[in-house]
């Protein structure tokens, strides 16, 4: 299982920066971009490191060379209750979606994918300029094709794809003209995945300052992130994770150092931890952890920017041991080896839980499957503790 899991996640995502070779297009040039190859020469160990991110490959080009060797993943279908059906078919000119319904059968392409595929992983077709969503997605936990998340269980086509979604994953898009909710793109301004310019702002002056050899330090052609003030820095990521937001400026208007909610209204419905859902949300989540209110933390304090750290508990362990050391707030629980305490804060204390938002309906019975993902509420939670306790004393 674990194979075919981490194979469909690179299946698609290796090198897809906006071209094969991680230069800008023309059109990202005219603004300023210059892709982040351009990093390499002077940052090659960051370069490499955020190449193989979560981040930096969340969305991309499908390219049929990146496939072709586990191209059986990519053939598959979904039946829906009425009978129609879609499915996947892998083909030496790409990867399409064939939708079959009692009418007719419509055909479209993977052109672009979105989600790192460590969860799922769902598609889209260019339509002329409008970016459109593909009906099924891959969803790993349950190593097949489904009806994507959100869509009524009937073949349904032609969900568009929002600037607001590919501000989320891709690093800029150049929206070009707007109808109601239906927005079209230049395609060749679509810098895909979270890119260092995204963080750090477009890297034109900077790569020119760094080319005259000046010996001047004083460089201010470039967003400096780890400088940021806490809740600059914080806004920064909340950007794309604090759940559901209302827009008062276009997308893509909000550049690294701005103050976030001049741009968007956080979603202030929820009353309690329990109504925020642990897919996309995580500052909501971590902002009602006392960790959180009690220190100066931030993101960073335990993600790293650049290198994908998922799954390395005690790497992440270490960093609650910062201030939670044994001779300090450390854990309470008496008659376990206070060294195996240190190498597992994470399991205990921000367990994994179902997201109500990634959700999947299995086929033929309809029992929903939910993605599982880690909470942001830092607490103690005494079931998970037991769990754990009986497990380090097996």
């Amino acid at each position: 299982m674990f194979g075919v899991i981490i194979a469909m996640a690179y299946l698609l995502i290796r090198c897809a920066d906006y071209n094969e070779n991680n230069t800008a297009s023309q059109a990202l040039i005219n603004l300023g971009y210059v892709g982040s190859q351009s990093c390499e020469g002077c940052h090659s160990n960051v370069y490499k490191e955020h190449m193989s991110s979560a981040h930096f490959n969340t969305s991309g080009p499908v390219k049929i060379d990146s496939i072709k060797n586990n191209w059986k993943l990519y053939n598959g279908a979904y039946k829906f209750p009425d009978g129609d059906w879609v499915e996947s078919r892998y083909t030496n000119e790409g990867v399409y979606q064939v939708a079959h319904t009692s009418m007719d059968s419509v055909k479209q392409k993977a052109d672009v994918y979105f989600g790192f595929g460590r969860h799922a992983q769902s598609f889209a077709h260019w339509e002329g300029n409008t970016l459109v969503q593909l009906p099924l997605t891959y969803f790993n936990n349950a190593q097949g094709w489904y009806n994507s998340p959100g869509y009524p269980d009937k073949v349904f086509l032609n969900r568009v794809i929002t600037s607001r979604c590919l501000e989320c994953h891709t690093s800029y898009a150049k929206v070009t003209e707007q109808k109601g909710l239906v927005e079209k793109f230049d395609p060749a301004s679509v810098m895909y995945g979270i890119d260092c310019e995204k963080c750090h702002g477009p890297g034109a002056g900077h790569v020119e300052w760094a080319n005259r050899s000046n010996n001047d330090s004083s460089d201010k052609h470039i967003i400096k992130a780890g400088n940021f003030s806490r809740q600059q820095s914080i806004d920064l990521c909340a950007l794309c994770h604090s759940g559901v937001m209302s827009n008062l400026k276009p997308a893509f208007s909000f550049k690294p150092g701005d103050k976030l909610s001049e741009f968007y209204a956080y979603n202030l419905v929820a009353t309690s931890v329990e109504d925020l859902d642990v897919h996309g949300n995580q500052y909501g989540l971590l902002s009602m952890s006392k960790c959180f209110e009690r220190s100066e933390m931030t993101c960073i304090s335990c993600h790293s920017p650049h290198n994908d750290e998922t799954n390395n508990i005690k790497a992440f362990s270490q960093k609650c041991m910062s201030c939670h050391t044994q001779q300090h707030n450390f854990c309470s629980f008496k008659g376990v080896n206070k060294d195996m305490l240190t190498g597992n804060c994470i399991s205990c204390h921000m367990p994994e839980k179902e997201s109500r938002s990634i959700v999947f309906k299995e086929q033929g019975t309809g029992k929903a499957l939910a993605a599982i993902m880690r909470t942001h509420v830092i607490k103690i939670y005494p079931e998970e503790a037991k769990k754990m306790i009986a497990f380090i004393k097996q």
